[in-house]
């Protein structure tokens, strides 16, 4: 399991609509997902990494299947939050730790504080308090009160990014695998999804991705400093000797 990941969920609508749904999205070039049949009825799509432009597939989804869409996001074991989306519009979103990468402007911070309400107003057979307890800012908790757990019933601690899952069981979600790796729920299928924007960030990260390799394996074969190498690549686009730029044209 990487240190990132994304899950789409998706509360009791047919298998079938939730498949059809995917497809219309699916991409050759998209990022791959799992799709999951819960116990409860609801769907999940599961993506070990992050998924490009994953909020423009929640959307979209939410607006094709007539149905909230909830879109779930773990990162470093300390992070997880969500986008909630319904007829095909934003209409909640939290992170247990918005400033956690960079400081928030106070109207970004507060977009990130989620509210339970919104939540059990767009999600079916949900009671408001009984997610409550979950939507705060992690670091701004006492210490010690981030080793205790928001629910009695919870299996992890209040600072844990994997609170995540406690959450998710309260939407009748289930988290795909046990704490061996094994799949404790109905696979129905895998496919790569993707929207126009997300494809476009997706050919620029590898492209990126593909430089960036190619001026790690000059400098480890010349003996130069990467970050330097990085640096001047990034500005003129070719190699110090202009043999050879990032993307195999000549200089």
């Amino acid at each position: 399991m990487s240190g990132f990941f994304n899950i789409i969920g998706i509360p009791t609508v047919s298998t079938e609509s939730v498949t059809n749904g995917f497809s219309s999205i699916q991409f050759a070039d998209g990022d791959e997902v799992a799709l999951f049949k819960c116990p409860s009825g609801s769907t999940i799509a599961f993506a070990d990494t992050i998924v490009s432009d994953s909020e423009g597939i929640a959307q979209a989804l939410s607006a094709k299947l007539s149905s909230p869409v909830i879109l779930l996001f773990y990162a470093e074991d300390v992070v997880w939050g969500y986008n909630l989306f319904r007829g095909g519009e934003e209409v909640d979103r939290y992170s247990s730790r918005p400033n956690y990468w960079e400081e928030q402007s106070p109207e970004d911070y507060a977009r990130q504080a989620g509210s339970a309400s919104h939540v059990a107003g767009a999600w079916p057979d949900l009671d408001a308090d009984a997610i409550a307890a979950y939507l705060t800012d992690k670091e701004k908790l006492p210490e010690d009160q981030g080793s205790e757990k928001a629910y009695p019933d919870d299996a992890h601690e209040i600072w844990d990014g994997w609170q995540l899952t406690d959450f998710m069981r309260k939407l009748g979600l289930s988290f795909p695998f046990d704490d061996d790796g094994e799949l404790v729920v109905e696979h129905l299928a895998s496919m790569s999804i993707g929207t126009t924007k997300g494809l476009a960030l997706k050919a620029e990260q590898d492209a990126r991705s593909k430089a960036f390799d190619t001026v790690q394996a000059y400098c480890e074969e010349h003996g130069k400093p990467l970050a330097e190498v990085w640096a001047s690549y990034q500005e003129h686009g070719q190699l110090p000797t202009g043999e050879q730029d990032a993307g195999g044209k000549g200089g």
